[in-house]
């Protein structure tokens, strides 16, 4: 070991080349300090009676000293992270918090910056318009993320011509209405006026003393749809309010607690298990992804749901919630959850990505935790990334608009990259092919940009595969 190694190392039991940074501090993502202050001898025993004395001086001195455990960064789980280590340039002062995040979702849709004066949904759409968009959200959405009570849609709609702007119920059917606009493309004016009303009912909501649960599934919904067509950013702040919302509505209470749940009485226990639970996945990936601290609910007791949800379904929730930056896992607990991943038997396509997302997670927090992965574990992240790509294609030739067809190869790109066996630069070349034909078939500039990034970072690890072989031919030689 190094003989003066840094405080992080010291604090880690971890073997420190003594540079700063130094090589573990910069794996880790860790804040490399030194603590240069001379050694001294240890001081000779005192009575006991000298120590009573002194008790009350040196105590503060000694807590002062002990410092707390370094927690991981909070961006650890960020597939933008490992992008930056293998060598793409990311650091931007145009982007709050500075990283430039590729692939985020397909770009589908161009930031509309003029203001709409935000109308009922009856001014918008007939009531059979809105029937037909319902059944497209429920055939696209629903049946990946099952948290909306269909009886409960059809009574909303058949009540459209009766409803006010800012009645709860229609930040729900806007809401579902604009999700559904992108699986069934719309005239745009139709569709901007949906989301430019959702929004002002949603921002309403946030005013009121007691919103309702139907307010919290309209900010689900709004989460949705930015994670689908927005920025990083404005998709982690709609999911910190749509948690703080859920708080508000008392959503992270087992309903059988006693404790009111929200204004509105007409839902579930297990509706509102649902929505809860789907609001905590979307709100902890978001946060995982864009490298932002999760907004954590106190005395949360909430269960997870029993209707609806399979034991896989269960599984996916528990995982991601698992991989929380504040909870410590060793790489004895990160392979094992990821065999947990690999075990997992998803029928929906999207939920099949979501296992891939879940399995590059693993794979760079095993990275980072200064243990060598095993060749199990190896084998296991490519069978997940192979799937993944297969994955993403085949929605790809549909034209599904799901974030997940560009975010995963791009992020399957960066890991096989990283893993640097032969088995995975040949997977790297159909991930990046795969990526390609995928930019092409929606002909983004989002996608234009991503397929760049993954070039530049596969030239700059040819560029130190060169150096390497130079070195070792000038040794041979």
């Amino acid at each position: 070991r190094a003989r003066n190694a840094c405080t992080p190392c010291r604090e880690r039991k971890r073997k420190c080349d003594g540079k700063e940074p130094c090589h573990s501090c910069a794996k880790a993502n860790y804040e490399c300090k030194y603590d240069h202050r001379p050694r001294t001898r240890r001081p000779a025993r005192k009575s006991h009676s000298e120590k009573s004395c002194e008790s009350s001086q040196t105590k503060p001195t000694v807590m002062a000293a002990q410092s707390t455990p370094q927690r991981l960064s909070t961006d650890i789980n960020s597939a933008g992270v490992l992008a930056k280590r293998l060598g793409l340039p990311l650091t931007d002062s145009t982007v709050p918090g500075g990283l430039r995040l590729f692939a985020w979702n397909l770009g589908i849709r161009e930031t509309h910056s003029e203001y709409l004066s935000p109308l009922p949904l009856r001014e918008i759409l007939t009531v059979v318009n809105m029937q037909e968009l319902a059944a497209v959200y429920f055939a696209e959405v629903h049946t990946a993320y099952n948290f909306m009570d269909r009886d409960m849609v059809d009574a909303a709609i058949e009540s459209i011509p009766d409803q006010q702007l800012f009645d709860p119920l229609q930040c729900v059917c806007l809401g579902i209405a604009a999700l559904a606009c992108l699986f069934s493309p719309q005239p745009n004016d139709i569709e901007t006026q949906i989301v430019h009303s959702a929004r002002a009912t949603l921002e309403y909501s946030t005013t009121l003393e007691i919103p309702s649960v139907d307010h919290v599934t309209g900010w689900l919904l709004r989460v949705l749809y930015l994670r689908l067509t927005s920025s990083p950013h404005a998709a982690w702040m709609a999911s910190c309010t749509l948690m703080h919302m859920v708080e508000t509505t008392n959503l992270h209470l087992e309903p059988s607690g006693g404790a009111p749940t929200a204004t509105s009485t007409s839902h579930s226990a297990d509706f509102r298990r649902r929505l809860y639970c789907v609001s905590q996945i979307f709100h902890m990936w978001i946060s995982y992804d864009y490298g932002r601290s999760r907004v954590n609910l106190r005395g949360a007791s909430c269960s997870l749901p029993t209707e609806g949800w399979t034991a896989d379904h269960v599984t996916v929730w528990q995982l991601s919630d698992a991989l929380d930056v504040d909870k410590y896992l060793d790489a004895t607990e990160l392979e094992g959850l990821l065999r947990k991943a690999v075990a997992l038997n998803l029928s929906h396509p999207l939920l099949q990505l979501k296992r891939c997302s879940i399995g590059m997670c693993i794979y760079r927090r095993l990275r980072v935790s200064g243990r060598t992965v095993t060749s199990d574990a190896i084998t296991q992240v490519l069978q997940l990334a192979t799937e993944g790509v297969d994955t993403a294609m085949d929605l790809a030739s549909k034209r599904s608009p799901w974030w997940h067809i560009a975010h995963v190869p791009f992020q399957v790109i960066c890991v096989l990259l990283a893993i640097d066996t032969r088995p995975a630069l040949e997977g790297v070349k159909k991930s990046f092919r795969a990526l390609q034909v995928i930019s092409g078939c929606y002909g983004t500039n989002v996608l234009k940009e991503a397929v760049a990034s993954a070039s530049c970072i596969i030239r700059v690890q040819l560029q130190r595969k060169r150096e390497e072989y130079d070195l070792l031919k000038s040794m041979a030689g």
